[in-house]
């Protein structure tokens, strides 16, 4: 269309050199420390146990941390994993390793989904599934995340009109999601 720039939306969790791609602007996951690229924080993650309403019954209700002992633990490979969150809620000593492991936590949250296991499921990536009702959030306590979604720019396309524009519109409708 004329007047459009062109967009190329990309997504994959492998890593990128900004030096020597095509990308103008990323928005990724981590912990800020891209040297040479400028990184704006947009928001940190926060992280709360998930479950499918079907897995609760009244005969094994879930009302503290050590009732999840009785539950599958579904993983993903955050830094800031079920042994983060039990710390927090005063139960470090429960069992947090056994369970599936996803290396997208996209996936951990279909899972969890299905009814296979309770996931420490982002609430950024969850609220479209906690809204409809697939997911329940079993707990209050939430866990900040120690890394945060940050807008990455080479800093020889920020003078790019276009490059710009996108990242100033970026800046202005991100909110930090709601928990």
């Amino acid at each position: 269309m004329p007047g459009y720039p062109t967009l190329w939306v990309y997504t994959s969790d492998d890593s990128f050199d900004l030096e020597s791609s095509e990308i103008d602007l990323a928005i990724v996951y981590g912990d800020g420390n891209w040297p040479g690229i400028e990184a704006t924080r947009l928001f940190p993650d926060y992280l709360s146990p998930l479950c499918a309403p079907g897995m609760l019954t009244p005969e094994q209700a879930i009302t503290t941390p050590a009732d999840l002992a009785f539950y599958p633990l579904l993983h993903d490979e955050r830094k800031d994993d079920w042994q983060s969150w039990l710390h927090l809620a005063g139960a470090a000593e429960l069992d947090f390793i056994t369970g599936m492991n996803f290396s997208d936590p996209a996936l951990a949250l279909d899972a969890a989904t299905l009814g296979h296991g309770i996931v420490l499921g982002s609430l950024s990536m969850a609220r479209d599934l906690i809204e409809d009702g697939s997911l329940v959030r079993l707990f209050d306590l939430i866990l900040e995340t120690q890394e945060a979604f940050y807008l990455l720019q080479h800093p020889r396309f920020a003078k790019r009109p276009s490059a710009e524009k996108l990242h100033s519109w970026i800046l202005k409708s991100t909110t930090t999601p709601g928990i």
